[in-house]
């Protein structure tokens, strides 16, 4: 959530859920950006990490963005955090 905090059930966040796989969701350190990967919107090859940004004056998590290469390829890249 926004706060930073987890919420006791699944969120459905309307302006990132797709009919395609959105998993392993992570958020920066200030709650304000969520990355996670997802195999819909526009992607590069398997599955791709995205990023979400808070926007406070509308309360709302903004539409997915790519963050494109290097991070994703069109191949099916398995990338982790350390």
């Amino acid at each position: 959530m926004a706060n930073g905090k987890w919420a006791p059930l699944p969120q459905n966040i309307t302006n990132i859920n797709s009919p395609l796989d959105e998993e392993y969701p992570s958020l920066s350190k200030d709650g304000k950006t969520l990355y996670f990967s997802s195999k819909g919107y526009e992607n590069m090859g398997e599955y791709d990490i995205f990023k979400s940004v808070w926007d406070e004056k509308m309360e709302t998590w903004t539409a997915p963005v790519n963050l494109g290469s290097p991070i994703n390829s069109p191949f099916d890249d398995i990338y982790f955090l350390e």
